[in-house]
């Protein structure tokens, strides 16, 4: 994305009066979009407008997943992710949003840090005792940076009149004392002054514990969500499915983020159902010709060549088969979002297996065993349209099917089914789903 696009998108969350402030100086806004490898647009948000916020940066193109705070380009090719903080700022808790939004500095169009402020991030961000992944550190980017802001009388009154006030005179003291002269020399003092950070700072030391809490108990990112995408045949659920899997894989910088599971009655089996009939029609004599001369005279006459089931020692067995079937899905749907904390996407759930014409007290039975997912989508467009894509069925019955199922969804799913418009294209249909996916997040 080129920096004129940025402006473009930062300039209209100004004209919107949505308040925020970029973490950086310019010359780091810059360094984004000279280096090959992209980075971070870090800016602070106030917690009031995010709604909004998160509306403006998805007309651009840009999604956040899961109450994660980065948001992401759509665009395959694009290396440049907004990074958007809010609330007490977790990479520096002392500091709140009186201290970001109401210091704003600089003469540039885009809302920038004030010089003092910008300094206490880029000097205490590497003492925050939180930071269990050890690369919290003084960098000489960091350093070079601490040194020209230091030597501005102001900005550094400024400063020290700051630390006074949230954190110590003692830390002040060190400070003015320690390390004027010496900033090279931070990497070295920094156990000193994680000590004085805390030292008879009550309050700091308190909020420590409970972000220390959080991380150890409650990892923010190992949580696992089950989404699952609903459809008529021909509706483009595997094309859907495929844009998301690459799209969260891209997110997270990871190829293993993701497991898509198969979850209509129609095939993708752990157990070799297709093998059994085989061996089935073998036995008793059946041909593939016949049983294809057999649907097309049902389809010829109206009737849909998958649901004309009897109760046959054939229909009971192939019912016990897909029961087990579901039973080992669920197994898998709980080991990948509750032990690997992976995100699942489904080609349709267990809501599917009621197709077969199985008895409705069994497929309810089923029903009550799965988990609710945590999102569900259900592609709807001209059956028409769909009818040409696959064919399988006739038009009529992918009418009666998309209604069912619309009715059925809305009233087990209520505010977690979302209707996505499948008649758009590829990349508006994962536009739509990644839109819901964001601001269902942010709006709870």
């Amino acid at each position: 994305m080129k920096k004129s696009e940025i402006e473009d998108l930062l300039n209209e969350l100004v004209l919107n009066d949505i308040h925020f402030v970029y973490l950086r100086d310019v010359k780091s806004f810059e360094q984004v979009f000279i280096d090959k490898e992209g980075g971070d647009i870090d800016l602070y948000v106030d917690e009031n407008h995010l709604e909004k916020f998160n509306i403006i940066l998805s007309t651009y193109g840009f999604y956040n997943l899961f109450d994660h705070k980065v948001f992401c380009s759509i665009k395959e090719s694009e290396i440049i992710s907004i990074d958007a903080h809010n609330g007490l700022y977790e990479r520096l808790p002392i500091l709140n949003s009186s201290n970001f939004l109401s210091c704003r500095g600089g003469n540039t169009e885009i809302p920038m840090l004030d010089d003092y402020i910008l300094l206490a991030v880029l000097l205490l961000h590497p003492l925050d005792l939180t930071g269990l992944r050890g690369h919290r550190n003084y960098t000489n980017t960091k350093i070079v940076k601490i040194k020209s802001l230091w030597k501005n009388k102001i900005v550094r009154t400024k400063f020290l009149n700051w630390v006074k006030l949230e954190i110590s005179e003692s830390f002040a003291s060190f400070v003015t004392k320690e390390l004027p002269d010496r900033l090279e020399l931070l990497p070295t003092k920094i156990n000193k002054l994680k000590w004085l950070m805390y030292k008879n700072n009550f309050r700091n030391l308190k909020y420590l514990c409970i972000r220390l809490k959080k991380k150890i108990l409650k990892p923010k990112f190992e949580k696992g969500y089950l989404i699952t995408l609903m459809g008529v045949d021909g509706s483009g659920k595997s094309t859907a499915l495929e844009g998301l899997a690459e799209f969260v894989n891209r997110y997270y910088n990871s190829e293993d983020k993701i497991k898509i599971i198969y979850m209509g009655s129609q095939g993708g089996y752990c157990f070799p159902l297709a093998r059994l009939a085989e061996f089935r029609n073998k036995l008793f004599g059946r041909n593939k010709r016949s049983s294809i001369e057999k649907v097309v005279q049902e389809k010829t006459s109206g009737n849909s060549p998958r649901h004309n089931n009897s109760m046959s020692i054939s229909y009971l067995i192939k019912s016990v088969f897909i029961v087990l079937e579901y039973l080992i899905r669920l197994v898998k749907i709980h080991y990948y979002t509750k032990i690997k904390c992976h995100i699942v996407l489904t080609d349709r759930y267990v809501y599917d297996v009621a197709r077969e014409g199985i008895d409705l007290r069994v497929v309810d039975f089923i029903g009550k065993l799965f988990p609710m997912p945590s999102r569900t989508f259900l592609m709807k467009g001209d059956v028409v349209e769909f009818f040409r894509r696959k064919g399988e069925y006739s038009v009529n019955e992918l009418k009666e099917h998309q209604d069912a199922l619309e009715t059925f969804l809305s009233k087990k799913l209520g505010k977690k089914l979302t209707l996505i418009d499948a008649d758009r294209s590829q990349k508006e249909v994962l536009s739509q789903i990644l839109h819901a996916l964001s601001v269902s997040e942010h709006s709870k």
